[in-house]
């Protein structure tokens, strides 16, 4: 069988989803996201992402602006890098993994239906079985 020119085949679609959230503990305040779901070479990306993220605050914590410091686990540091590659739409409306940490910390609920979305999303592409 010939090889197949693998760089030659189109990326398959990621179409965009986009969801707002809000969280009782912050009322007024929405949170607007568009994701899409990341390839195998982009979890690696954000495998990688977490290292970096997870070895800048494992000492001293995450510092919020009320003087608290928040301790980063490394599976947090996980899915808020992985949350930081998902997102797509205009740069300046992309938050980085860091400055996704108050939205897990300041709004609870949010930042935990937000993480279930993504997580959603993540396993979804991870499940696709490959034809043999």
């Amino acid at each position: 069988m010939a090889k197949v020119n693998l760089s030659g085949l189109p990326r398959p679609a990621r179409p965009a989803q986009t969801r707002t959230f809000t969280d009782p503990e912050q009322p007024g305040v929405e949170v607007t996201l568009t994701l899409r779901k990341i390839d195998p070479a982009e979890m690696a990306s954000a495998m990688d992402a977490k290292e970096v993220l997870h070895s800048k605050f494992a000492e001293t914590g995450f510092p919020l602006l009320n003087g608290e410091v928040v301790p980063l686990a490394e599976g947090l540091c996980q899915s808020l890098c992985m949350l930081e590659l998902m997102q797509c739409g205009p740069e300046a409306d992309r938050y980085t993994a860091e400055e996704l940490i108050p939205l897990v910390v300041n709004l609870p609920t949010a930042g935990m239906e937000v993480l279930r979305w993504a997580g959603e999303l993540a396993q979804s592409t991870a499940e696709k079985p490959a034809k043999n």
